[in-house]
């Protein structure tokens, strides 16, 4: 069974989160590379030192990047489980009310 609920509710938490985090990662990417121009011109040296560890600080973003996409994956899949059986609890409180309404009436008749 697929979930529409779910796919209505993250339209818009998908754009809101592009609409920021798009911009904020140009804007970073920006940085990097113009502070590694800034480095190697003004102390090639020191820009060659990090320049070596910039292979160990993209690996480790990559690994916790993939991380936290499992795990969020993993956390809406619980959500919209937990979300069906909120629905069907409170669908057989309301059915459950209503019978006792009928049957209340019933008896006033």
């Amino acid at each position: 069974m697929f979930p529409f609920f779910s796919l209505n509710s993250d339209v818009p938490l998908i754009r809101d989160a592009i609409s920021e985090k798009l911009g904020t990662f140009f804007f970073c990417v920006a940085g990097f590379i113009a502070g590694y121009c800034i480095s190697f011109t003004t102390a090639w040296k020191v820009g060659l030192v990090t320049l070596a560890g910039t292979p160990v600080l993209i690996i480790t973003v990559a690994l916790v990047g993939k991380a936290l996409t499992m795990y969020s994956a993993k956390g809406q899949k619980v959500y919209a489980f937990a979300g069906t059986i909120a629905q069907e609890v409170l669908s057989s409180f309301f059915i459950f009310h209503s019978f006792f309404k009928i049957q209340k009436c019933n008896f006033l008749i």
